[in-house]
């Protein structure tokens, strides 16, 4: 499988990286970005939504935990 990757900082598009390549170097700033703890921020960045919105991650699926249900379990937020 290929992926296409965005750097973040200067926009530049790497058009086609295997997945086996986990650090790479924008041509355009010289960042190094590892795919790996970006992977891990979008999950992160992802669950918070989730949890702070009561949005699931597929549209038209409800979560099943209200904001009555939440106050319940003690999840603020």
């Amino acid at each position: 499988s290929v992926y296409f990757l965005t750097d973040r900082i200067s926009g530049h598009n790497v058009d086609i990286m295997p997945l086996k390549i986990r650090l790479w170097e924008c041509p355009m700033c010289g960042q190094t970005h590892d795919r790996d703890e970006n992977a891990a921020n979008n999950i992160l960045a992802e669950g918070l939504s989730v949890l702070a919105c009561g949005e699931t991650i597929r549209p038209g699926q409800s979560t099943g935990t209200s904001q009555r249900n939440r106050k319940a379990i003690g999840v603020s937020l």
